[in-house]
C-alpha cells in the first residue's frame, strides 16, 4: 500500500536507523530489510482503515492524505515493528500505540475531524421498514365472524 506512509517517512523520522536494523533484519545485515518494513506499514495502514472506514469515506481520505493518519499509521507501525522481537515493546512503546488506537476509535465515531468526506449513508430505499398498514384480522374485517 504505501498511501499514507512510505519508508522514508518512518525511517529515520520515527524510528531510528539503529532500531529499524534491529527490527526488520534476521542475520547480520547492515540496512535495514525494506520488505520487512513495507510489510508492517501496510498491515498498520490496513488497521488504520478499518477504523477509519467505519465513518469516512476511505477514496476521500487516501487522496487527502491527513497528517493525522499518516502520524497514526506510524505509530501503529513501529509498535507491530517491536512486537517482532521479544522484549522489544517496552511500556514507553505501548502507551503512543494505546494512545493511537483509542484516537482511532474517536475517528470511527465522529468525534475527531480528519476534515474530509464523510462515507455514504445508505440511501432511503435500501432502508428495512418496520411497521404495516394496521391488522388485517379483526372483528370489523371479519364482519363479527367470531
Amino acid at each position: 500500500m504505501g498511501v499514507y506512509l512510505t519508508i522514508a517517512e518512518l525511517v529515520p523520522a520515527r524510528l531510528p536507523e539503529r532500531d529499524a536494523v534491529q527490527l526488520t533484519v534476521d542475520d547480520d545485515g547492515e540496512t535495514a530489510d525494506e520488505a520487512v518494513l513495507a510489510t508492517f506499514i501496510d498491515a498498520s495502514e490496513a488497521e488504520v482503515e478499518g477504523y477509519l472506514g467505519a465513518y469516512y469515506d476511505l477514496a476521500a481520505v487516501r487522496a487527502a492524505r491527513p497528517a493525522l493518519v499518516t502520524d497514526l499509521v506510524a505509530t501503529v507501525a513501529v509498535y507491530k515493528l517491536r512486537t517482532r522481537r521479544p522484549g522489544a515493546v517496552a511500556e514507553e512503546h505501548k502507551a503512543p500505540y494505546e494512545a493511537a488506537i483509542a484516537r482511532l476509535k474517536a475517528i470511527a465515531k465522529g468525534e475527531i475531524s480528519l476534515g474530509v468526506e464523510r462515507a455514504t449513508t445508505p440511501d432511503a430505499g435500501r432502508r428495512l421498514r418496520v411497521g404495516g398498514s394496521g391488522r388485517q384480522f379483526s372483528r370489523a374485517k371479519l364482519g363479527g365472524a367470531w
